[in-house]
């Protein structure tokens, strides 16, 4: 890429920022659902269990969605630059 596309390496580099953030951010947002799981598990109180066993699993599809955007973010940014390039 020439010099003149300063702003597009720019763009291109923090893009590549979110999706590193993305991917950090859903992973500490599954950590945190798998925990709350846990805890649920050993309360008495069944609709807590059941409550906690639903929100794991639309955590987990929210998940994939996240990462399905990270890595399109990157792959966008891999054309881009091919067609720069070419």
């Amino acid at each position: 890429m020439s010099s003149g596309h300063q702003e597009l390496n720019m763009v291109i580099s923090q893009l590549r920022d979110v999706r590193s953030t993305v991917k950090a951010f859903a992973t500490a947002q599954n950590t945190a659902s798998q925990d709350m799981l846990k805890w649920s598990s050993s309360e008495e109180n069944h609709a807590i269990q059941d409550t906690f066993v639903q929100l794991t699993e639309l955590n987990a599809l929210w998940t994939a969605v996240q990462k399905d955007f990270a890595g399109e973010i990157f792959t966008e940014c891999r054309v881009v630059i091919g067609k720069l390039q070419n």
